[in-house]
């Protein structure tokens, strides 16, 4: 998105959070990105407004990724990453990327927020947030733990209850 907006001519505001993690503490990478509704314009040194057209984003994105990973298998190891242990060596992995580019990949594009102030304040939120605030948890009785999360698939509150050796493996493993 940059790099397009370069092109444009316009130097635009990105600021980005990335989680490894899910609600549940599982394994769920993905990025929170606030990007511009425009930009100062390189020449003219006015503001410039832009719109990114969501499917040309999706097809940018998901190619960025797609060659940052083909280029990153011998740090990646991703035959020992969860779903992917049928991946022996660099063919295969080129192979499994290449897949990808038939994939749709989702970028979710979140409503306009009322002023910066309000973008700042919701990333801020991310960018310090740990993978379980003190607030979620519920519960501990001499093992299990439980704790409050979102499930934003039937859009209501969910409680955990998890083995307090999983509950610390995967806070370890997302903090």
């Amino acid at each position: 998105m940059l790099r397009w907006a370069r092109k444009q001519g316009v130097e635009v505001g990105i600021f980005c959070a990335l989680h490894t993690y899910g609600r549940q503490l599982n394994q769920h990478p993905h990025i929170h990105l606030s990007v511009t509704r425009g930009g100062l314009d390189i020449k003219h040194g006015v503001w410039r407004d832009l719109f990114f057209k969501k499917h040309a984003v999706e097809e940018i994105w998901r190619g960025a990724v797609i060659r940052l990973l083909r280029h990153g298998y011998d740090l990646i190891n991703p035959g020992s990453l969860p779903g992917l242990g049928h991946i022996r060596d660099k063919k295969q992995w080129q192979r499994y990327l290449q897949a990808q580019y038939g994939r749709r990949w989702k970028v979710h594009f979140a409503k306009k927020t009322r002023g910066a102030w309000r973008s700042v304040k919701y990333l801020g939120r991310y960018l310090k947030r740990p993978p379980v605030s003190a607030a979620k948890l519920r519960h501990y009785s001499g093992g299990a733990v439980v704790h409050n999360y979102y499930d934003h698939r039937t859009q209501q509150y969910r409680q955990q209850t998890l083995a307090q050796e999983e509950m610390i493996g995967r806070y370890i493993r997302r903090a």
